[in-house]
């Protein structure tokens, strides 16, 4: 990570909330298909639920009784303490234990995500603080974009943990960077928010996009991607939002995302599978900061001067920033390099993107026969030259059960990719190579997770 970038986040810890028992409640209408409806937690090394958890859970499940039939997602978490091995199978025994106090109160569809120590969500090291990451989340699928979220079954993110009230600057793994200005972040009740943390994952390959089930279409426009990510912020575990009018920067890694004509996109989930939406152009106006620029580039000089660009900038402790139309730029101080960053204003799933047209006679329609009497499943048509993957739709025009994509080029190679659960546990996968037919028979084949990964990572990214 750069360390530049993370200065405002690791000048002091942040001290968490902890929230337990009823208190719980008030997260039961989720502000994100992330967030917990509930949270159940557990003493140290214990897979024995809080009895005050255990009540509290028990009335939850009766206030939503008339909806039980409908799936939950449990998420198993412990501290950083002791072996990852160990830690990975106490969530296992912690979302045992939630499975069989939801099964005891009639819930049909409980399914389980054991995460270890993977998925930290406390700022300090003493004891008080890491309770809360000794937790089970429930995860209740009652809107379509839950139940999405449901099916991604998604790792675990980036947690970062800053003071709102400072400009947050956040590099991750993949080096996707992210600035939230001060003092944009709000509560539910529009209060400025005290603590937060921030929640990323980004997706660049296509085998990552497969697996949390993200396409490349705008209705029904391809795209092809610079990169996605999933943004969210907290304050303890209520979500978090941005001021009206407010905006943060993404700044996409590789060099995808320095394409011509790339935009950036709100991911909305829509018919069970994710749409993305342009962004409207932000128009911000921002005062350049007073600095001491002794040791920064000309450029910052000349920016500050009004020499450069006919709009407005502001400098942080290692960027230099300004909107520009829809695209901000900005500059690493530390690097002397230029690079684009994209203004977003809303938390969620976003996409650094850009429109793939081709002339009508270019394009045709492709039917892929699974040869079964009801269609199930997901499927994909994956591009070999470019970073687009699209979804099929299922109807009977070619077959009992067929996959079909409308136009799509003649002239690219293309793989699809069907995948369906035939039972508990089990997967059904198949896939074929596009070559110059418009019609194709695919058998779907009993397949382990392993093995599907395996094919979907051999693809070309």
């Amino acid at each position: 990570m750069e360390m530049g970038l993370l200065l405002h986040l690791e000048n002091k810890p942040i001290p968490m909330k902890i929230t337990f028992g009823l208190l719980s409640l008030c997260a039961a209408s989720a502000l994100s298909a992330q967030q917990a409806d509930f949270t159940v937690y557990f003493d140290k090394a214990s897979s024995r639920p809080h009895e005050a958890d255990v009540a509290a859970l028990q009335v939850w499940s009766a206030v939503h009784a008339r909806c039980n039939d409908r799936p939950v997602l449990l998420r198993g978490h412990t501290d950083a303490e002791g072996e990852a091995s160990y830690n990975h199978a106490l969530s296992i025994s912690r979302n045992e234990a939630v499975k069989a106090l939801l099964t005891e109160a009639g819930w049909k569809d409980v399914r389980l995500q054991p995460f270890g120590e993977s998925w930290l969500v406390s700022a300090g090291e003493e004891d008080r603080a890491r309770g809360i990451d000794r937790r089970v989340e429930i995860v209740f699928a009652e809107t379509g974009e839950e139940q999405f979220a449901l099916a991604q079954q998604l790792s675990a993110p980036e947690v970062f943990h800053g003071d709102p009230q400072v400009e947050l600057c956040i590099t991750t793994e993949k080096g996707t960077r992210v600035v939230i200005p001060a003092g944009v972040l709000q509560d539910g009740e529009g209060r400025p928010a005290t603590t937060a943390r921030i929640e990323v994952r980004d997706f660049y390959s296509k085998s990552e996009c497969i697996s949390a089930l993200l396409t490349t279409s705008c209705g029904d426009q391809r795209l092809e991607s610079g990169g996605m990510a999933e943004i969210r912020a907290f304050d303890g575990n209520e979500a978090l939002t941005l001021a009206p009018g407010a905006v943060f920067s993404v700044d996409f890694a590789g060099p995808a995302a320095q394409l011509e004509g790339m935009q950036l996109f709100n991911g909305e989930v829509q018919d069970g599978w994710m749409n993305w939406v342009p962004v409207e152009p932000v128009g911000v106006t921002v005062s350049p900061a007073a600095r001491d620029f002794g040791s920064y580039p000309e450029l910052v000089r000349m920016i500050n001067a009004g020499n450069t660009y006919n709009t407005d900038f502001f400098v942080t402790d290692s960027l230099i920033s300004g909107w520009n139309q829809e695209k901000l730029r900005c500059m690493n101080t530390t690097k002397d390099v230029l690079s684009g960053m994209f203004t977003a204003n809303k938390f969620g799933f976003i996409n650094c993107d850009r429109f793939i047209k081709r002339d009508k006679e270019s394009l045709r329609d492709i039917c892929v026969d699974i040869g079964e009497d009801t269609p199930a499943g997901r499927s994909f048509l994956v591009f070999a030259n470019s970073n687009s993957i699209l979804r099929g739709a299922w109807n009977g025009e070619c077959g009992l059960s067929s996959a079909v994509w409308k136009g799509v080029p003649r002239d690219e190679p293309m793989t699809v990719i069907v995948q369906r659960a035939a039972g508990e546990g089990e997967m059904l996968f198949g896939h074929v190579e596009i070559g110059e037919n418009d019609n194709y028979r695919l058998k779907l084949r009993p397949s382990s997770e392993e093995e599907m990964e395996a094919f979907i990572s051999g693809l070309s990214d």
